[in-house]
């Protein structure tokens, strides 16, 4: 076999590598139905709907491209006390949220596609006060895929079963776990995340077998670890610290801070820009803002935008592509307040 054949299919082989990989999101905190069940509905408002859309490119032709759709509802319980004609409404120490869930993998090239439909139920429980947050979720999880064959009748093919495996169609029922703990709630910077320490970890596709080694074509076992801290610098800076584990038969991690300014206009009050490393050896550098209807109780929707920049002196190809852009939308309701304080006392900034 000549040099140019054996260089061909040395390429085709680190390709591979990037082919078994499971979903990796730059944006991930956009994503927090498929980072986590149990922050479905953790958020101040009652619900929210969030898309995150990623393209991938390994060179100039191949690419391919993930998308996820979430819509979440908090069923927020209240008790009643009455006293001497006086009737008192406080949020009752549980609610219970539901989420749907929907990620589908495509391409233009062998990729594996794939789609996942999945329905989270989660219950949250409150400290006095709602000062605290401990969730518990678990999340059917429907996966489908199509077969796929490769070309092995070409003499000197190198898409064969030994280095592209093939598969028949694939349609089974699993499912996603998750667990959530937040400390100390902050009303005034809850865009990115509701509480000043997060903590959590998920299982995703827990009924299947953990992989083991790469190239693997079925989907294993993935469990994921997040953490999280929300520090207001004064009344018109906050910064959001966030980090991510993710082990599937190997580790990736992703770790970095988002900045977020804060002024009062009458269709803006959020800008944030971000910086991050992610261990596929990429730094990922993001933006974004929000924007929302004049009236005082409207909707919002948040804007972002990240793009992957691979390393310098590194192999762009490992272990998953060369660059990646990435843009988020989040739409949820708000209730705005009219003071001149960025975060004044009477509504410590907005209730939704």
């Amino acid at each position: 076999m000549s040099k140019r054949l054996w260089i061909f299919i040395a390429f085709v082989l680190m390709m591979q590598v990037a082919l078994s990989q499971p979903s990796e999101y730059s944006l991930f905190r956009s994503a927090a139905s498929w980072l986590n069940p149990a922050l479905t509905g953790t958020g101040l408002e009652t619900w929210k709907l969030s898309g995150l859309m990623q393209s991938r490119s390994v060179n100039d032709t191949l690419s391919h491209s993930n998308q996820l759709w979430a819509v979440e509802y908090r069923f927020d319980l209240s008790k009643v006390k009455k006293s001497y004609g006086l009737v008192i409404e406080r949020r009752h120490p549980m609610s219970l949220a539901l989420g749907f869930f929907s990620e589908r993998r495509t391409s233009d090239y062998h990729w594996y596609p794939y789609h996942r439909l999945g329905l989270a139920l989660n219950a949250q429980v409150f400290s006095e006060g709602g000062l605290h947050l401990l969730a518990l979720s678990v999340r059917p999880v429907y996966y489908a895929a199509a077969a796929y064959t490769p070309v092995s009748s070409i003499s000197l093919s190198p898409f064969t079963d030994s280095i592209l495996p093939g598969h028949p169609r694939e349609r089974f029922f699993t499912a996603d776990a998750g667990v959530v703990l937040g400390l100390y709630k902050m009303d005034c910077w809850a865009d990115d995340q509701a509480y000043r320490w997060e903590l959590g970890m998920s299982v995703h596709n827990v009924t299947l077998e953990q992989q083991t080694q790469r190239p693997d074509v079925h989907p294993g076992r993935e469990y994921l670890f997040h953490a999280g801290s929300l520090i207001e610098l004064n009344k018109a800076w906050g910064c959001v610290a966030k980090g991510m584990y993710m082990h599937y038969g190997e580790s990736f991690y992703q770790g970095g801070v988002n900045l977020i300014y804060r002024r009062h206009m009458s269709l803006s009050d959020r800008w944030r820009v971000g910086m991050a490393y992610r261990s596929s050896r990429h730094l990922t550098l993001s933006g974004g803002f929000r924007i929302y209807g004049a009236s005082r109780h409207t909707l919002s929707a948040d804007l972002e935008l990240s793009h992957d920049f691979p390393m310098k002196g590194q192999n762009a190809l490992w272990p998953g592509h060369r660059q990646a852009w990435e843009i988020s939308l989040i739409i949820k309701p708000i209730k705005k307040c009219w003071g001149l304080d960025n975060c004044s006392g009477d509504y410590q900034f907005e209730t939704y």
